[in-house]
């Protein structure tokens, strides 16, 4: 019997983010204004389509955020300090929140999600969003993102996928080894070991952040194999990942939490588990009743006696 592909509901923060203006690199008038500039490029020039690498540091911050340490290329020296806060936080004038989704449809325990003319909100924008998983450790699991312009994929708060830069549409992906080694590469580099290591058995976080600086294009594909994801069941009975953009420390309580399996007797066992976890915590409070209530009865009966 066949059964219907799994959907699952991915949240999103996005900014939409203000269009700033034109400037030119050889005027010393403008060129206060285009060490500001961060968002459209492509009416206005002074940039060359490639990516680059090392625009953040390799671990979040407190807040779960990148570090902006800002990039050679004219397009990327913007790319430090207050300049970036408008990226992923929200600020007066500069863009404007707006909490959105995707969903990945899941075929033969991958999961995928692809628009190549991606366009969720209004304008430029940025984007953040997150996957937990179950560390298996087998050498299956493989994590793949296509996007133009700057995206940077975190792995345990360390970055694992480095696509920096204005650009055209560039692939990067990472896999994890049967030691919970993690590498990665972009384009057509080989994969090199980043640095990260997983625990097995353990739950991991991948945390994506994406610009789309240029209007020319904007697309996203994410594919995912081998991997287990850890979802939670919502109020009106949608399955969504176990991870919200806005709280990243976020984790669904015991009882309604799923873990999305291969197949759908993966997922059944696991809500069988839970509803069993249910029922027992029902049978104890119970037994407790019952055995105060018994108690309370002895001890009036004796006073009677």
């Amino acid at each position: 019997m066949n059964r219907k592909p799994l959907e699952v509901k991915v949240p999103v923060s996005y900014y939409s983010q203000a269009t700033d203006a034109c400037a030119n690199l050889y005027s010393r008038e403008s060129r206060a204004a285009l060490k500001n500039r961060q968002f459209e490029w492509t009416s206005c020039g002074e940039y060359h389509d490639e990516v680059e690498t090392g625009l953040v540091g390799w671990e979040l911050d407190s807040e779960y955020l990148p570090v902006a340490l800002g990039g050679k290329k004219t397009a990327n020296r913007g790319v430090v300090g207050e300049n970036f806060q408008r990226w992923f936080k929200p600020v007066d004038g500069l863009n404007t929140f707006v909490s959105g989704e995707f969903r990945l449809k899941e075929k033969n325990g991958n999961y995928s999600f692809s628009d190549m003319n991606f366009h969720p909100v209004e304008g430029l924008f940025t984007m953040h969003f997150g996957f937990s998983f179950n560390i298996l450790a087998n050498g299956q699991e493989e994590f793949e993102i296509t996007a133009d312009d700057d995206t940077f994929v975190f792995v345990g708060n360390k970055l694992v996928i480095d696509m920096g830069g204005v650009h055209s549409k560039t692939t990067g992906k990472f896999i994890i080894n049967e030691d919970a080694e993690i590498y990665a590469g972009v384009g057509d580099e080989g994969l090199a070991y980043t640095g990260v290591n997983l625990n097995n058995g353990e739950m991991g976080i991948i945390r994506v952040f994406h610009a789309n600086r240029d209007s020319k294009s904007s697309a996203l594909e994410v594919k995912i194999s081998g991997m287990v994801l850890n979802t939670t069941t919502n109020k009106d009975g949608v399955m969504e990942v176990q991870y919200n953009p806005a709280n990243p420390g976020y984790m669904a309580p015991l009882g309604e939490t799923l873990t999305v399996g291969f197949n759908q007797e993966k997922i059944m066992a696991t809500t069988n588990n839970v509803k069993i976890l249910s029922f027992g915590a029902i049978g104890v409070f119970a037994a407790l009743i019952i055995y105060a209530g018994l108690k309370y009865w002895r001890r009036g009966h004796n006073r009677e006696e």
